[in-house]
């Protein structure tokens, strides 16, 4: 059963669909240059994880790409952003993915988690784990900590306990899990991601797995 929490975040990205399409344009700038870097090999299977308008799959030219979120509103920005590419759209929550184990040579999750509570994001990072091939690589990224410190984001966020608080948007209200890299890294050492290297970029942590052969 989907929390109530998860009901408001999945209405609100409904709502916000066109706006955030016009104004998230961009694929994320790590995950553009280790796909530039050569990181995406011969593309394969392909997972956008909490995809959104599918900005992030703009840096993939080859390969199978499956593009899942759980607001059908934002898939139908996907599915108009990536005509001419071979992708399927796919509605679902991140902790429970609808895939077999290990069918996956690349999954990334950019700027999804964090809109998960703690025990949730241990859930989708163990999904994550299980659907990435043996010789696959991973990217997850979220927003850091170090966001309370922006006063941009102080002026549009309110804490609701511990890491847990509520941004602005528009007149919408978005739920984020802020943590820190430590609290990451112990997630995904938890869940089974004991190989990940945790890397600071920007007002971002991510999560990188990367298990290809050389």
């Amino acid at each position: 059963m989907v929390s109530d929490y998860r009901r408001e975040v999945r209405r609100l990205y409904d709502a916000i669909s066109d706006d955030f399409d016009k104004t998230r344009v961009k694929p994320d700038q790590l995950l553009e240059n280790l796909v530039a870097r050569g990181f995406s090999g011969g593309n394969g299977m392909i997972l956008d994880n909490g995809c959104g308008n599918c900005r992030n799959l703009k840096v993939f030219t080859r390969g199978t790409m499956v593009a899942g979120d759980f607001s059908r509103r934002m898939l139908k920005q996907c599915i108009k952003n990536t005509l001419g590419k071979e992708v399927y759209c796919v509605q679902y929550e991140l902790t429970h993915l609808p895939f077999r184990s290990g069918v996956f040579n690349t999954v990334m999750c950019i700027s999804a988690i964090h809109h998960l509570k703690e025990k949730e994001v241990e859930s989708a990072l163990t999904e994550m784990g299980r659907v990435l091939r043996d010789r696959g690589w991973m990217l997850i990224s979220c927003w850091s900590k170090k966001m309370v410190r922006d006063k941009r984001f102080q002026r549009k966020a309110k804490n609701t306990g511990g890491d847990y608080f509520l941004v602005s948007w528009g007149p919408h209200r978005r739920f984020y899990f802020l943590m820190d890299a430590k609290t990451l890294r112990s997630m995904c050492f938890k869940t089974g991601l004991e190989d990940a290297i945790i890397l600071e970029y920007g007002m971002n942590n991510y999560s990188l797995v990367d298990r290809r052969k050389y």
